[in-house]
């Protein structure tokens, strides 16, 4: 695949970057770190893998809060569906731009401070976005 080579090689820029700071024991770095872990299989496959993995992992994460919290298999599914398509939704831009970011030659420092400008603005909409999903789906009065 073509984003192999590239996504080795800013991998172990990554790590090595990791290895030198230490404020990797801060947990919302560790936080990310985890969410990464389960997000990298998924970059070997390009923009449309890494959506389809953040909508997937959001979807089961949402369908089993609404069953936990009492909803039947359908309203779950339903508040699973459209909180993994407002994942999709805000993490297309981000997706698309840290792709483009693998190509260039900019370091991996200024790669970081240009995924967070893009991630940030789309996380606040996720989050709003996915708290009225809530609101509609499992606490409607």
């Amino acid at each position: 695949h073509p984003y192999d080579q590239i996504v080795r090689e800013r991998l172990t820029q990554f790590a090595d970057w990791v290895a030198g700071t230490p404020e990797v024991t801060n947990p919302a770095v560790l936080s990310g770190m985890r969410s990464a872990g389960q997000t990298l299989p998924w970059l070997f496959t390009g923009p449309a893998g890494a959506l389809t993995a953040a909508g997937g992992m959001e979807f089961g994460s949402s369908y089993r809060a609404a069953r936990e919290e009492g909803a039947g298999p359908g309203k779950a599914a339903a508040y699973g569906g459209v909180n993994a398509a407002i994942e999709i939704l805000t993490e297309k831009i981000p997706v698309d731009e840290f792709f483009k970011s693998l190509k260039g030659t900019d370091g991996l420092y200024k790669n970081l401070l240009k995924q967070m400008i893009f991630e940030q603005p789309g996380e606040q909409v996720a989050t709003a976005a996915q708290d009225m999903s809530e609101w509609l789906f499992l606490h409607p009065d």
